[in-house]
């Protein structure tokens, strides 16, 4: 007699959560969910030790058009500005520059307001703020005699533009737009590696002691299948959270300490779209990961094939500045509907130009039909692996347990 559905499925969540709690309590997982972070800190608390330490030596200038305001009466409009010094000649700014008492120097020639040029002098080592606090210094000599109101005007918000693209190419406003697919392309392959991997491990290592057969006899094979799968992408979310958190956090707090850093622009539809594309395609991948455990004797085999459909799902990445330059190319919509690489395809086009709605859509039911697909066969193959004790499936045999009905 067949136990009942909701029986089935009272068994599926304790393999769940069993599932979970194993992988989220091994060593290996707490040192790649803290260790990334953490390794990123120490790389920002570096550069930030290293702009710090030249934010506060100041900078000379040496004016010969009679334009700047007295170094000693300037008021910067922000903390955190670049001291000014004012020097009468460039051999006095050199020495100062020689004796390491300034990091640069700036000369405004007489014809400054014809040519519009300014020179600066530096040992190849200074901190790349001086260049904005030096102009704000000079746009506030410049706006010295206007009102109060235009003067802050131009000061804080010099130059505000809105770009209009008439071709195919678009940021969508974003300077940060072409790391966004990078950084979630490596942290979502960082993710499956870390993860996936326990999968595959566990399978062969159950499949192996007959652990699968204990359990196969008061739970169906598919329903195994499905809770060791959405464990494992619960452990999956768990650790892009805290990864994201982590570089949030990270990305506040050093802009916090140089407010010159740009604030990267990331709107509410792409980070929709990547959560949409992303669970259907951690399960996919989840299940194709245990049909290979599955299938071989020993886990050093698995990762040899699950080293090449991770190198076909980080393919986009290979032509992100191809889909820049022609989002809506033949291979970019073909990329896109293909399930192991519409991920990344669709958020490079996405931050790209956008993508068609049918697209969208097409690309999405054909990703989430695959997981399903791949869900449901790695069960029929855990019913052959089992009998295969010590022996891997061939790929003949694998096609003919997939066919099987």
């Amino acid at each position: 007699m067949k136990p009942s559905r909701n029986i089935q499925m009272n068994k599926t969540w304790l393999v769940i959560r069993y599932e979970f709690w194993r992988h989220v309590s091994r060593r290996g997982f707490l040192f790649a969910v803290l260790g990334l972070p953490a390794i990123f800190g120490l790389i920002m608390g570096v550069v930030i030790l290293f702009f710090e330490a030249k934010s506060n030596v100041p900078v000379g200038v040496v004016d010969h058009s009679g334009l700047l305001l007295d170094p000693a009466a300037y008021v910067p409009a922000h903390d955190g500005v670049v001291p000014v010094i004012g020097y009468p000649d460039e051999a006095t700014a050199q020495a100062a520059l020689d004796s390491k008492a300034i990091q640069a120097y700036f000369v405004v020639p007489a014809d400054y307001l014809a040519t519009g040029r300014v020179t600066a002098y530096h040992l190849g080592d200074t901190y790349t703020g001086i260049y904005g606090d030096f102009n704000d210094y000079l746009l506030a000599s410049l706006l010295a005699g206007a009102p109060p109101a235009v003067a802050r005007r131009f000061i804080d918000d010099p130059l505000e533009v809105t770009f209009v693209s008439l071709s195919e190419v678009s940021s969508r406003g974003d300077p940060l737009a072409v790391a966004v697919p990078y950084v979630f392309g490596f942290m979502s392959v960082m993710a499956i590696f870390t993860t996936a991997g326990y999968l595959l491990q566990a399978v062969v290592d159950e499949k192996e002691n007959r652990t699968m057969e204990i359990l196969a006899t008061s739970l169906r094979p598919e329903w195994l299948m499905v809770g060791k799968i959405v464990g494992l992408v619960g452990v999956g979310l768990l650790q892009l959270t805290i990864w994201s958190l982590g570089l949030a956090a990270g990305f506040l707090y050093i802009r916090s300490r140089l407010p010159a850093l740009p604030m990267p622009e990331i709107p509410l539809s792409l980070a929709l779209i990547t959560l949409l594309w992303f669970l259907p395609f951690y399960l996919m991948i989840a299940a194709l990961w245990a049909a290979i455990g599955v299938s071989v004797t020993e886990a050093s085999e698995g990762q040899q094939a699950a080293g090449i459909l991770s190198l076909l799902t980080m393919a986009p990445l290979w032509f992100a500045f191809l889909f820049f330059e022609s989002p809506n190319s033949p291979l970019a919509v073909t990329l896109s509907l293909v399930p192991f690489t519409s991920p990344l395809t669709v958020i490079v086009r996405w931050q790209a130009a956008g993508v068609p709605a049918w697209q969208l859509l097409l690309s999405w039911l054909l990703l989430a039909g695959t997981a399903g697909l791949a869900i449901l066969l790695v069960g029929r193959l855990l019913r052959a692996g089992m009998l295969r004790y010590g022996q891997r499936l061939t790929l003949r045999e694998v096609a003919t347990v997939l066919l099987h009905r």
